[in-house]
């Protein structure tokens, strides 16, 4: 009897040991799921906060480059201008010169009819 009861206590502490085990191993499994969980929680946090910064420079390069090519732009459209009122002038200054040669051969013309 007394071996019985022995057996029995080491069944006992045979399932207390299993149960300990089974506990600790949960334990440690839950702990490193939580591990796992909090690593890709800032690998997560990193990426988005790299992907922020590449968004803000391709975005500040994106408003460099707009205003180059509006600056270019705005330097077009005041070239042009000035190519057209340097033009408007020529224009202006042909007719003049047209209009003084017209004036003159007909002055010429007169004195040579005169002279004949």
């Amino acid at each position: 009897q007394h071996q019985v009861v022995l057996n029995k206590e080491l069944r006992e502490e045979l399932l207390q040991s299993k149960d300990i085990s089974w506990k600790d191993e949960l334990e440690e499994t839950q702990n490193r799921i939580k591990t796992a969980l909090r690593q890709q929680t800032e690998k997560t946090q990193e990426f988005q906060s790299r992907m922020k910064d590449l968004e803000n420079k391709h975005e500040e390069e994106r408003q460099a480059w707009t205003k180059q090519l509006e600056d270019y732009k705005n330097q077009l459209d005041e070239n042009t201008v000035e190519w057209e009122s340097r033009l408007e002038e020529a224009h202006e200054r042909y007719s003049a010169l047209e209009t003084k040669y017209v004036k003159e051969t007909k002055e010429w013309q007169a004195l040579l009819e005169m002279d004949m």
